[in-house]
């Protein structure tokens, strides 16, 4: 749900060019569909995140040579991160230890593999 807040602070918000180009060039939903294809949730314990939406804070980390505390921080700070990730003000922000434990999911399947050589072909 998108607040009146949400609306004035997406208008007061310089935009983070790098970020906006990578929003619109990389191919997201084939991203989605690699994750979905190769990395399935465990059925019980709380519902997990969305895993694009942890790629992406993967990305950032990257990126921006963050650590994963930093990574968390950074995403609960900046709101042209938060933006980025198409979070409100309100929305949880994944721990640390989730975005390290879906690193560790993700090293070492086909879809790793297949997420490196779609980056690789945008020269990201």
């Amino acid at each position: 749900m998108t607040t009146f807040a949400d609306i004035q602070i997406q208008q007061a918000t310089p935009t983070h060019k790098f970020l906006e180009e990578m929003n619109q060039t990389l191919p997201w939903q084939l991203f989605e569909t690699i994750l979905k294809t190769h990395i399935h949730h465990k059925p019980n314990g709380r519902p997990p995140y969305k895993r694009l939406l942890l790629l992406k804070m993967n990305l950032l980390k990257i990126w921006f040579n963050l650590s994963y505390e930093q990574t968390e921080f950074q995403c609960h700070d900046r709101l042209s991160f938060r933006k980025f990730l198409g979070f409100s003000l309100e929305s949880p922000i994944p721990e640390a230890t989730t975005l390290e434990n879906f690193q560790h999911e993700l090293q070492n399947t086909p879809a790793q593999e297949a997420l490196f050589l779609a980056l690789d072909q945008f020269q990201v």
